[in-house]
């Protein structure tokens, strides 16, 4: 029967395997870049979004996230409401007012927009329905 001798890796084997894994982690580009790490973004509008939901279901409403405009749809007692959810400095843009106006007219819903400002205060606005074209009989 042969004689096997074990191999034992000295330190200097170690630290090479050490590297290796750890460029394969993460990657060469990272470790050899000098540009300082970024800070993960914060979803503010998320965090205001979830917060009107609690809000919502707390008070009774079937909530509905959707992905685009508007960010929360709520019904209760067969009334419906579209909220337009905006957080910190963010404010309702030129084209977002009259497609949530739109919106409301159509389901037969009120639309609002919820502010959430610094120091947890919060502003409730609801919006009036758009004034309607009227087209002169012949």
């Amino acid at each position: 029967m042969a004689n096997k001798t074990r191999y034992i890796p000295t330190l200097s084997d170690l630290w090479i395997y050490w590297n290796v894994f750890w460029i394969a982690f993460k990657g060469w580009s990272r470790i050899f870049s000098r540009q300082p790490k970024r800070e993960p973004i914060k979803n503010e509008g998320l965090t205001a979004e979830l917060k009107t939901i609690h809000l919502l279901k707390d008070d009774g409403w079937s909530v509905f996230r959707t992905q685009g405009m508007p960010d929360i749809i709520a019904a209760k007692n067969g009334e419906v409401r579209l909220i337009q959810v905006k957080e910190g400095k963010s404010r309702l843009r030129k084209n977002e007012l009259p497609k949530i106006q739109h919106l409301a007219e159509e389901f037969d819903a009120r639309a609002e927009i919820w502010y959430y400002k610094k120091r947890g205060r919060s502003q409730k606005i609801p919006l009036k329905p758009r004034p309607v074209s009227r087209i002169p009989a012949p």
